[in-house]
């Protein structure tokens, strides 16, 4: 599902490393997933699954660690994307975590922005990746739990309900 949800806007996520195909995707994904520090949540609004969201610990003890976001079009806008970012990473501060990064083209301003939002702040990565064979520069993001909670509140201020484990899980995001 997450291949489809991404399909549309491919060219503005993937570079020249990324999957080329969904089975590649799905094989990446299924291997991360195995992974013992790597955590998946999906985000439902009205019943329909259109989120994946994921945070990987570079080891056990690590205070930090990188997090993607994939939300299929239909669910792209602050309504749902903030609300279930709210509700993940709230988790994830609240069971230790103190950073989350990420790593975006530099020309995605939507996602910069959101970001932001959240209380990320922002760094030029110059020439960290290939895209048709051209370096290009990221923008790296970051979010730190006293950041998060300054913006946010020490409420995450969202309405939601968490289904699943405190490990990863379900997040209906109520519209």
């Amino acid at each position: 599902m997450v291949w489809e949800w991404i399909l549309p806007f491919y060219e503005r996520v993937s570079d020249d490393g990324g999957p080329k195909t969904r089975d590649e995707f799905v094989a990446r994904e299924m291997a991360r997933a195995a992974a013992p520090l790597y955590e998946t949540w999906g985000v439902w609004r009205d019943g329909e699954l259109g989120g994946l969201v994921t945070f990987e610990r570079a080891d056990a003890r690590a205070p930090a660690g990188w997090t993607h976001a994939l939300f299929k079009q239909a669910f792209f806008g602050w309504k749902t994307t903030i609300p279930a970012l709210r509700l993940v990473y709230g988790e994830l501060f609240g069971r230790g975590v103190e950073t989350i990064r990420g790593e975006v083209f530099e020309k995605n301003s939507a996602m910069i922005a959101l970001a932001r939002r959240l209380g990320a702040k922002t760094y030029s990565v110059p020439k960290a990746t290939l895209k048709g064979g051209q370096a290009i520069n990221l923008t790296g993001l970051v979010l730190t739990k006293e950041r998060f909670h300054a913006v946010s509140g020490s409420d995450s201020g969202v309405s939601g309900n968490h289904r699943g484990s405190g490990v990863g899980g379900l997040f209906e995001v109520e519209t």
